[in-house]
C-alpha cells in the first residue's frame, strides 16, 4: 500500500512533496480531496501524509523531508554536511 498524501486540488504545498517522490521514484497516492482530511492533522491542514505504516506526518517541509530520506540511496538530501 502506497503512502498517501491528503491534500486540496492545487494545493502548493504539496507541489514540492509530489517532486521530491518523482525524484525518489516513490509512489505515492492522493486520493480526491474531502474537507475531513484536516482532522488529520493537529493544526487542522493540509497537506497531510500518511505513511504505510500508519504514521501521521504533517507540515509540507517535515513531509517533503521524510520523502526524500525514504531513498536515500537517490540523495536527495546530499552525501554530506561540506
Amino acid at each position: 500500500m502506497p503512502a498517501k498524501l491528503y491534500t486540496d486540488a492545487g494545493n502548493f504545498r504539496a507541489f514540492k512533496i509530489l517532486i521530491a517522490a518523482e525524484y525518489a521514484e516513490l509512489t505515492i497516492e492522493v486520493p480526491e480531496f474531502k474537507a475531513e482530511f484536516a482532522g488529520k492533522s493537529p493544526a487542522g491542514k493540509v497537506p497531510v501524509l500518511e505513511t504505510e505504516s500508519g504514521a501521521i506526518i504533517f507540515e509540507s517541509n517535515a513531509i517533503a523531508r521524510y520523502v526524500a530520506r525514504t531513498r536515500a540511496d537517490k540523495e536527495l538530501l546530499g552525501s554530506s554536511f561540506v
